[in-house]
């Protein structure tokens, strides 16, 4: 079995999470990074460094992570 490093490679972007004016996730816009990301991109890093994972609550955690596979 390899180890972690030799299985990952290249880039892995913490993808921004996206919000509307009331607070909620903008999942039209969350859904055109995740897409572009598939598109052009190697890895994903949900709910990462951007910052604002404290924001978001566990089914927010979930739904974005289900969106993304």
């Amino acid at each position: 079995m390899s180890s972690l490093g030799e299985r990952l490679y290249g880039t892995t972007t913490a993808l921004i999470t996206p919000f509307n004016t009331d607070g909620s996730i903008d999942w039209k816009t969350y859904n055109k990074f995740v897409e572009y990301q598939i598109r052009f991109g190697e890895h994903i890093l949900l709910c990462g460094t951007t910052g604002e994972s404290p924001a978001l609550d566990w089914k927010e955690h979930a739904k974005m992570y289900m969106r993304s596979i």
